[in-house]
């Protein structure tokens, strides 16, 4: 069976349909890493202040 044009310009579309969305879920998949890491890293860091009979205003100066 002869291959033609057709078939072979179909195959590039759907490669190229592929690669787009391979590129989006590596994407999204990284995105969803770093925002995880962030949030592990950011939950660790705790402050507290002990401020008795202070002032808001300066606190907040």
């Amino acid at each position: 069976m002869k291959k033609n044009k057709e078939d072979d310009v179909l195959k590039k579309e759907r490669v190229k349909k592929l690669n787009s969305k391979m590129k989006f879920c590596f994407f999204m998949a990284s995105l969803m890493l770093f925002q995880l890491s962030a949030n592990s890293v950011m939950s660790q860091k705790k402050i507290e202040f002990d401020y008795d009979n202070v002032p808001l205003k300066r606190i907040l100066n």
